[in-house]
């Protein structure tokens, strides 16, 4: 069993109350479907344990309450029928509460649009929990549900066809491999509305898969942590009358169309969350508005970037991959390990996580540990220095000589946890003789002079200036013409002079030389006439003050409008957006303290010119 398996009914199956089947009741064991079906309609509590190949003559109806249902390995039930009355394998009929079902296989006929039924049907029922199932090859339908159920939970399922579709039935479509549809007609407001309430949570669906994964009227699905990687789809998932859907931390691999509108005018709402799309056409955009899971329950989800090796797993992802025992149930599971705490890491060792040193000299050596993550990585190192990762003992060990010149910005992070955590670094590789510090730089503000002034052309500033340590020199950029920068000592530059030009100059200084950069920024407001009028510049800029980032980030702009800002994780989805209005010149203040430390993108729109650069936030 994976270690992010909960091993236990999750979202909506947990709201009222939660299935606990036939736990307590008598151990039942099956192996055809008379026996199946019988041992359904009993009263009283049971777990059933399905044995061997069982077929299906005809879908068979049961009211099911109060029972587990559990296919030991390398059971099946299967149907080889494709007629509209014989069709179909299991249908939970209106009274059914309280089961589970887990690790049970249904092999259909192959997809065949005879009016017929499905591998799978719940009808008017109530707290049911579905898990580690496969389904293949229905002949209507892969698993439907209708008619007010409720309460229920699709886990670590598999949805498939591996048998080419039949074409020429009552129904008319030519390829009907259409695997769920939660709520039947428009038309059943009575029975529907404010019912059909499910999560799916690390299902698949997988090659063969037309339609309909799922298609929903009426409910609140929420599908959280799922695969879709079906290469025939049309379109995955399709928000019919008055659906609410919030796809979160979901995986769409190379599929047409991850959203579908089917309400018909009617009001229906889908929200993609945090989910990656990789190689798909269509709508990867849907309607936003939907539901808010979390205002019923809690579950986390883990990074949409591990979803596809975490449910296609063989051994332990999605489908009938359970290690079941006849009458002790599911065993050796090893699940229910989602971490729960957000994950940890510690700097180790003796050498700073930001070092410079000469080419072809080695570093000082350091470290990390982390908690609370299965998994974690290195990223960004020079040449020649080395990451040695122990997942047992969850350490990370950093050494080596690096053999080229430059300076790296280092990335460590966990993965797997619900919450990782990112910390950063730098390694500055200068020229053989070439001065080094092990100390982060700093830069004061020295002078009588402000670093804000407002004076008029032809008259000088106040001379002022700025200090360092830990740095070769400093820079300045965006000073008006006229001023001129000075060395006052080996580690202090001042500015003095007199503007010839007028605007609202934002400059910035910084640091250079040293193994990490600091800076600090200011302006200078130059009036073209004593009455202080001020000047306006022929053209708008928009510009980042540094790249180098603690807790805000400022961005100096001139504009007559709007800007648009977004900023971008190192997997490309957005993490802040801001929109201002901005009249003349500005420094516009963006507060990164809720981002973690790392590598972004800044994105900033100006009357069609954009800006892009990078940005590590270091804290």
């Amino acid at each position: 069993m994976s270690s992010y398996d909960l091993n236990k009914p999750v979202g909506w199956a947990t709201v009222s109350s939660t299935p606990t089947g036939g736990e307590g009741g008598t151990c039942v064991t099956v192996d055809n479907a008379n026996d199946l079906v019988s041992a359904l309609k009993k009263d009283g509590k049971a777990v059933i344990y399905i044995k061997g190949a069982i077929q299906f003559t005809t879908f068979m109806k049961a009211v099911v309450k109060d029972k587990t249902i559990i296919g030991l390995p390398g059971s099946y039930l299967y149907s080889n029928e494709q007629t509209s009355s014989t069709s179909g394998i299991l249908y939970f009929s209106s009274g059914t509460n309280n089961v589970i079902m887990r690790n049970v296989t249904f092999i259909g006929p192959g997809a065949y649009d005879c009016d017929g039924y499905d591998n799978f049907c719940i009808d008017a029922s109530t707290n049911i929990w579905v898990d580690h199932c496969d389904f293949q090859d229905g002949c209507d339908g892969n698993f439907d549900c209708k008619n007010g159920s409720n309460n229920i939970a699709v886990t670590w399922c598999r949805f498939r066809y591996l048998k080419a579709p039949k074409a020429g039935g009552s129904g008319g479509a030519a390829d009907h491999r259409y695997t769920n549809l939660w709520g039947s007609s428009d038309s059943n407001d009575e029975k529907d509305s404010g019912k059909l309430n499910t999560t799916f949570m690390f299902c698949w669906w997988d090659q063969g898969c037309r339609e309909r994964m799922p298609r929903v009227r009426f409910g609140k699905v929420h599908i959280i942590n799922c695969l879709y990687n079906s290469t025939v789809a049309n379109y995955c998932c399709g928000a019919g009358k008055n659906s609410s859907i919030f796809v979160e931390n979901t995986a769409f691999i190379g599929v047409n169309n991850p959203y579908a509108d089917y309400s018909n005018e009617y009001n229906a709402y889908l929200t993609f969350n945090n989910c990656l799309f990789k190689n798909c056409k269509g709508d990867t955009t849907g309607t936003g508005g939907a539901f808010t899971p979390s205002t019923y329950y809690q579950l986390k989800a883990i990074d949409a970037s591990l979803v596809e090796g975490v449910v296609s797993n063989n051994n332990n992802g999605a489908g009938a991959t359970l290690n079941v025992v006849e009458c002790q149930g599911v065993v050796n599971g090893g699940g229910g390990q989602t971490q729960d705490d957000d994950a940890t890491l510690t700097k180790t060792g003796t050498g700073n996580e930001n070092q410079s040193v000469n080419v072809n000299t080695a570093i000082v050596d350091f470290g990390y540990t982390w908690n609370n993550a299965p998994e974690a990585t290195v990223t960004g190192l020079p040449v020649g220095i080395n990451a040695t990762i122990n997942a047992n003992n969850k350490t990370i060990t950093i050494c080596g000589t690096p053999t080229e010149v430059g300076t790296f910005y280092f990335t460590v992070s966990t993965t797997g946890a619900t919450k990782n955590a990112t910390l950063v670094g730098s390694i500055i590789v200068t020229e053989a003789g070439s001065s080094t510090f092990t100390e982060a730089p700093t830069l004061t503000k020295r002078g009588s002079g402000s670093s804000s002034q407002t004076i008029n052309i032809g008259e000088p500033i106040v001379s002022f200036g700025y200090s360092w340590t830990n740095a070769t020199s400093i820079e300045f950029t965006g000073l008006p013409a006229g001023l001129t920068v000075t060395a006052n000592g080996t580690d202090r530059m001042d500015i003095s002079g007199t503007p010839t030009e007028a605007g609202a100059f934002n400059f910035t200084v910084k640091t250079i030389g040293g193994i990490s950069e600091v800076s600090k920024s200011g302006t200078i407001k130059v009036n073209e006439t004593t009455n202080c009028e001020e000047a306006t510049a022929d053209r708008n800029y928009i510009r980042l003050a540094s790249q180098f980032v603690n807790e805000e980030a400022t961005l100096l702009v001139k504009a007559n409008g709007k800007i648009n800002v977004r900023i971008y994780d190192a997997f490309g989805r957005i993490c802040l957006t801001l929109e201002e209005e901005i009249f003349g010149e500005s420094a516009l203040i963006i507060s990164t303290q809720d981002l973690n430390p790392g590598i972004y993108l800044i994105e900033s729109n100006l009357d069609g010119d954009r800006l892009t650069e990078r940005m590590l936030i270091s804290k």
